[in-house]
């Protein structure tokens, strides 16, 4: 079994999302996991102004756009991935570097399902 890291990074509103624009500064694939479809779009479109290149996965896109954001995240072209959790099972098979819990999990089963290595959350 490997080590977990975990980093608690506390914020509230709108500075929940400078707090993840110094997270994702650091390298290697990260994925953003948020609890709603709105929360999702909001913080790619947080992170896209604020210059980085990332794509979005969600329940309310066409399967041909979900395919195409995936292949673009597995593929290197993004390198952060926003999305609900839609994409939580199978984490384990992606060269992840980061997971970030944008939105505290509902459930302990969606916790489960989120859980990579190192997790980041960052808390309101």
């Amino acid at each position: 079994m490997f080590p977990v890291w975990l980093s608690f990074r506390r914020s509230r509103g709108a500075d929940k999302l400078s707090v993840l624009e110094a997270v994702v500064q650091t390298p290697g694939k990260t994925i953003v996991f948020c609890n709603t479809i709105q929360s999702a779009r909001a913080v790619e479109h947080g992170l896209r102004e604020a210059g980085q290149h990332t794509v979005c996965l969600h329940g309310d896109m066409m399967q041909g756009a979900r395919a195409e954001a995936w292949g673009q995240f597995v593929q290197g072209e993004a390198r952060l991935l926003v999305c609900t959790d839609l994409v939580a099972r199978g984490l384990d098979t992606l060269d992840v570097k980061h997971v970030v819990n944008f939105d505290f999990p509902g459930t302990a089963t969606e916790y489960i399902h989120r859980r990579c290595e190192p997790l980041i959350w960052i808390l309101s």
